[in-house]
């Protein structure tokens, strides 16, 4: 609570237990933790093998931030086709923030073959889930302008 002394060292050993127990969350925590570095040194291969966890165990946010781990190189070497997979996985469980990263890589091309209409359609997924400002950072008024017609199609 508010004022209470914190004790890191046994948060972070209750994660630990509770993620070798395959709760998942206790995953996401715990590799958010090392991978922020916030009130632990930041540990990205640490962050990265306990989100793969969490992601082998259902939570599709750790598969988002596993995959753009994986992307970018973040702690390992960069994997794109393997940062697709996982964003793909974390996206189908429902994880809009997968779902742009996902329609990024379709735009550029990277992990799997360039199809910018399917890029268009996860970023209108995006769009009527978050609002268009989630997605409009990332994306050129071309893409916004397909996906705005891919919804306008669907509505």
């Amino acid at each position: 609570g508010e004022g209470e002394k914190r004790d890191v060292a046994r948060a972070v050993d209750l994660f630990q237990r509770a993620c070798d127990l395959k709760h998942a969350e206790a995953c996401l925590r715990l590799g958010t933790m090392f991978h922020e570095g916030k009130d632990v040194p930041r540990d990205l291969a640490r962050s990265a093998g306990v989100f793969s966890r969490a992601c082998e165990e259902g939570n599709v946010r750790a598969c988002a931030v596993l995959g753009v781990m994986t992307r970018d190189g973040d702690g390992m070497p960069a994997d794109p086709k393997r940062a697709a997979q996982l964003l793909e996985k974390g996206c189908n469980g429902g994880d809009a923030p997968s779902c742009s990263d996902l329609g990024v890589s379709y735009r550029d091309g990277r992990g799997l073959p360039r199809d910018v209409a399917k890029a268009a359609s996860l970023f209108g997924y995006v769009a009527r889930r978050c609002g268009r400002h989630f997605v409009g950072y990332e994306t050129s008024p071309e893409y916004i302008a397909l996906a705005e017609k891919r919804i306008s199609e669907q509505v």
